[in-house]
């Protein structure tokens, strides 16, 4: 049935005796071997867990000198590597306005963790170009549609803050809904109709 540690004990004849020691010695050295490639994965794992939040925000607060807002976020992950992720940043040429989002690609493990890094770095390109959020969406969508033979895709919500006027714009693509506190206010649902994730369908 699998079980490795199951141990073979026939003394009835010479051979059976004999075939009971070499099931053991196959046995033990697949339970051995399958030790020895378990420990390799979960190293592999274990660094690309590290790769992963290495590209994430880590320092808070972010931007000390700016007293106009504050932000805070961290990553909880199911399994070792997830598609999961947030980001947030000023734009390069106008640091009065501030993209924030969080995101999530569809499966799990490395193959959602390498899809989730590079649709992060699409967004990074197309917002530090100077694109409007809608723009930026287009262009990742297109990027991502693009020879995706694994048919993965990218539910994201991202929102562009402009500090000096406190002007807040955003789109949502199949993500959960967000919730807005207005100071002294109730948790409200922020509400926009659903839209296409992000790889699933060009244009």
């Amino acid at each position: 049935a699998g079980d490795l540690n199951e141990h073979v004990n026939v003394t009835t004849t010479p051979e059976f005796q004999d075939l009971s020691s070499m099931i053991n010695v196959t046995v033990n050295s697949l339970r051995k071997e399958t030790a020895k490639v378990t420990k390799s994965i979960k190293q592999e794992l274990h660094f690309a867990r590290e790769v992963q939040f290495a590209a994430l925000p880590k320092v808070f607060p972010p931007f000390p000198l700016r007293t106009e807002f504050d932000i805070f976020a961290s990553l909880h992950a199911a399994k070792d590597v997830s598609g999961d992720f947030f980001d947030f940043f000023t734009i390069q040429f106008d640091d009065s306005k501030l993209i924030f989002l969080v995101a999530d690609v569809s499966g799990k493990g490395i193959p959602a963790s390498l899809f989730m890094m590079s649709s992060r770095a699409l967004i990074k390109r197309y917002a530090q170009d100077g694109n409007s959020i809608e723009e930026i969406f287009h262009l990742v969508n297109k990027a991502l549609c693009e020879d995706n033979t694994t048919s993965m895709f990218l539910t994201i919500w991202m929102g562009m803050l402009e500090v000096n006027t406190g002007r807040l714009t955003y789109v949502n693509a199949g993500h959960n809904m967000p919730y807005l506190q207005k100071q002294g206010g109730k948790f409200k649902q922020i509400y926009n109709k659903p839209n296409y994730p992000l790889g699933v369908m060009p244009n």
